[in-house]
């Protein structure tokens, strides 16, 4: 065996990740928070589209291609590294809201389960949104989204 595995081996290429800016950075988080139960689900992929089309933020910037990248270095990475990795270019004045939509995003089934609650409380760490304004926002969005209609399990 070691005969076969000097032969064949292989040396790992090494996966670099920064984002673009302040915009491919958003994407970026929104998809890590959404698919950190593993798969993005339809209502997420929703609330993503919504996010991108009436923030005008992204107004010019083409989110698909950012949404792409997003995929690939959340397989890459995982989420919590991507995640890490944006939080640096999100502007202070920002950061609120970032942690906000990422709520909306998480609660759109109007759940919110031990995966989701640990990357809730990740992400306002990394952003330094302060407790009492976390839970502010996640008790609204939990309210919010109390019944909305789950089109797509």
């Amino acid at each position: 065996m070691g005969l076969f595995n000097s032969f064949f081996k292989t040396t790992p290429i090494e996966y670099s990740f920064k984002p673009k800016n302040e915009q491919d950075a958003w994407v970026c988080i929104f998809y890590a928070c959404a698919a950190i139960d593993g798969d993005c689900s339809q209502i997420e992929i929703e609330a993503l589209s919504r996010t991108f089309v009436d923030k005008t933020i992204f107004n010019g910037h083409d989110t698909i291609a950012y949404y792409e990248k997003a995929i690939e270095a959340n397989t890459k990475i995982g989420g919590k590294a991507l995640i890490e990795k944006c939080a640096e270019f999100i502007a202070e004045e920002n950061k609120n809201t970032v942690y906000t939509i990422c709520c909306e995003v998480v609660l759109a089934d109007g759940k919110l389960d031990d995966e989701e609650k640990h990357i809730l409380e990740f992400i306002a760490e990394v952003l330094n949104i302060s407790d009492e304004e976390a839970i502010k926002i996640i008790v609204v969005m939990l309210h919010r989204n109390k019944y909305n209609k789950i089109i797509f399990d």
